[in-house]
């Protein structure tokens, strides 16, 4: 069978990004900078520690912190508070 484009699953997924870019934005630089290199530019976390000049357990560190503050603002907008 084909399969026919989702306009629903493609709004949820537009919804998404707006969501994490946004999210993005209102992150400190510090923790902004890590999930950018990381997830976007797909770099590795020795090579995260190399541009950023930080030791390798810092980046992984940050790299947590950095998902948790995003996935709490995330949240936050997207139950409208």
């Amino acid at each position: 069978p084909t399969y026919e484009h989702d306009p629903a699953k493609e709004e949820d997924r537009k919804t998404i990004l707006t969501l994490v870019e946004s999210g993005l934005e209102t992150l400190p630089t510090i923790y902004k900078e890590i999930i950018i290199l990381y997830y976007i530019e797909e770099l590795s976390y020795q090579e995260i520690a190399d541009v950023l000049h930080v030791p390798v357990g810092t980046v992984g560190v940050r790299l947590r912190r950095g998902r948790e503050a995003l996935k709490k603002i995330i949240e936050e907008r997207s139950h409208g508070q």
